[in-house]
């Protein structure tokens, strides 16, 4: 029984379908590094029982829809890849779970910012647990050749129905999110005014890669400008619900041009063109990062002395 857990640990940790395939099957064969990565797993636990210790409980973090929305877009990205171009889980992991952790974040913050620090701090969980599994898979790289099994037109679908449905499994009012239609001409048009002055010569991946993160940075600039002109003055006058609305539909915003950015990251997966993937997903965490505190910064300590 230790021995079936541990093989099943293994492939949740690795880039192995083929092992549970193996398990299946009876025709099991220990990977070389699955003690180093049970390993892992026990390091994972003790980080885990470590915060129950200093008070915190990790339980508490824990929702079904961002859970649902989370793991279930991740194992849908994964499996449609694997069975498209049979590129690892570890792979995709690596390139996806950050930005698509900032994706779902970003939505369930939209219902939960009028909940208080508490709800605020549930809502980041999906962004961390993607961060945290991009960075288990660092060292995975894409094959040097690979094909697609079936028509590249399938991708276009697949992915605009993967990233169009999460919010309606993570949000309670998903139409309210998607039908915005000023965001999305400020998404789209500060995405394209920046591919538009890209030279040409450049690759095509490059290119939209590119022009959506700097597309999510002006977005988030623009954010931030109406925060402080509109909902701060909101905030000064008590008028807590109308500044809570505001800055709801300033997050719309930047999920909209968080899902252009996400169509050219599963762009560039799927043509094998993935060099500059890592930098501009920390670059997208920067932004990503800066607005939440921007819009959601705690009470410091010395504003209690």
């Amino acid at each position: 029984m230790e021995g079936y857990l541990a093989l099943v640990i293994s492939a949740i940790l690795s880039d192995s379908w083929q092992l549970l395939i193996q398990m299946r099957t009876g025709d099991i064969v220990v990977p070389k590094n699955l003690a180093r990565r049970s390993i892992g797993v026990i390091a994972t636990c003790f980080v885990m029982l470590a915060m129950t210790g200093e008070g915190f409980d990790p339980a508490t973090l824990y929702s079904h829809q961002w859970t649902l929305g989370l793991f279930g877009g991740l194992i849908a990205i994964c499996l449609y890849l694997y069975l498209q171009y049979q590129v690892n889980a570890g792979v995709v992991l690596k390139f996806v779970a950050m930005p698509f952790g900032f994706y779902v974040s970003l939505i369930f913050l939209v219902d939960l910012v009028d909940g208080g620090s508490a709800a605020i701090s549930l809502a980041l969980v999906p962004a961390v647990v993607g961060g945290a599994l991009s960075a288990f898979f660092l060292d995975r790289e894409l094959p040097a050749s690979f094909s697609p099994k079936w028509d590249k037109r399938f991708d276009y679908l697949f992915f605009v129905g993967c990233i169009l449905v999460i919010p309606f499994v993570v949000s309670k009012d998903p139409i309210w999110i998607l039908l915005h239609p000023f965001g999305w001409i400020i998404a789209c048009g500060s995405a394209i005014a920046i591919f538009c002055f890209f030279l040409v010569e450049r690759p095509l991946e490059e290119r939209l890669l590119e022009a959506t993160l700097f597309g999510f940075l002006i977005v988030t600039a623009i954010a931030i400008l109406a925060y402080l002109s509109l909902v701060v003055a909101d905030v000064s006058s008590a008028e807590i619900q109308r500044a809570q609305r505001g800055v709801a539909t300033l997050l719309c915003s930047s999920i909209y041009s968080m899902v252009f950015y996400f169509f050219a990251l599963l762009y560039c997966l799927s043509v094998g063109k993935t060099e500059k993937v890592v930098r501009s997903n920390w670059h997208l965490a920067e932004g990503f990062v800066f607005i939440v505190f921007i819009f959601f910064a705690p009470a410091s300590l010395l504003e209690g002395m």
